[in-house]
């Protein structure tokens, strides 16, 4: 009999610092999410008072604007640090391996294929959740994949919603009002429903990168490993 050891505590340091700047990402998101929502009502109110909810529209989107340029920076440094703890995480010696198909490496670089990382990241965290071979195993498999399809559509609504925002003003340059108003109108919710999203996932990637780092830093016995991972 033979003792895997758990990462250390550079891990666990790498662990919380994830959880906290994905939680500062659930907090922008929360916060896009209520000036979403304000933009939308002030939006539908422009009939009554255009020059009082014009002026209304027009802070708004400030806000929005400044608060996307600090969201896109804890993004990617969020982004950066999850890389580095899942690297990490893959190559530990506490990782039961039997059955696995990813090599350490491609933990990292499954972030950036083309259309495949639409998936792959998700089936890798599973793949890392299984190897763990824990009690907790079955426990985190939905979440992991609610997780998952909440964060794929947060991100292809926000930015679907903020491409399509480029045509209002061509539309409106060429005179088109109608139809200006009404691709502004739908840019807004989708937005809305994209930060929602957004601040779901969060939740749920703090509790799976709490789980998954908690279950790393065992020890685990080899005689009981193949129990687990069954």
């Amino acid at each position: 009999m033979s003792v895997r050891p758990g990462l250390g505590r550079g891990f666990r340091r790498l662990g919380i610092a994830v959880c906290v700047l994905v939680g500062v990402v659930g907090l922008l998101d929360a916060l896009l999410l209520q000036v979403g929502m304000s933009t939308v009502e002030a939006f539908y109110d422009t009939a009554t008072d255009d020059a009082t909810y014009q002026r209304q529209l027009v802070s708004l989107d400030q806000w929005s604007v400044g608060t996307m340029v600090v969201y896109a920076l804890v993004f990617l440094a969020a982004g950066v640090c999850w890389i580095d703890w899942q690297g990490q995480l893959a190559s530990s010696p506490r990782l039961e391996r039997a059955g696995g198909r990813l090599r350490p490496g491609w933990h990292a670089w499954v972030w950036f294929v083309p259309m495949l990382n639409l998936v792959l990241p998700a089936l890798a965290m599973r793949e890392l959740d299984r190897g763990l071979g824990v009690p907790g195993r079955r426990r985190l498999r939905s979440p992991l994949w609610v997780w998952w399809i909440s964060f794929v559509l947060s991100v292809v609504l926000g930015r679907y919603a903020a491409w399509r925002a480029y045509a209002v003003e061509d539309l409106v340059g060429a005179g088109d009002l109608d139809r200006a108003i009404d691709l502004y109108e739908r840019c807004l919710v989708l937005g809305v429903i994209g930060n929602a999203l957004g601040v779901v996932a969060a939740i749920l990637a703090i509790g799976i990168v709490h789980d998954l780092t908690t279950r790393a830093l065992e020890p685990v016995r080899d005689d009981l490993a193949p129990a687990a991972a069954r």
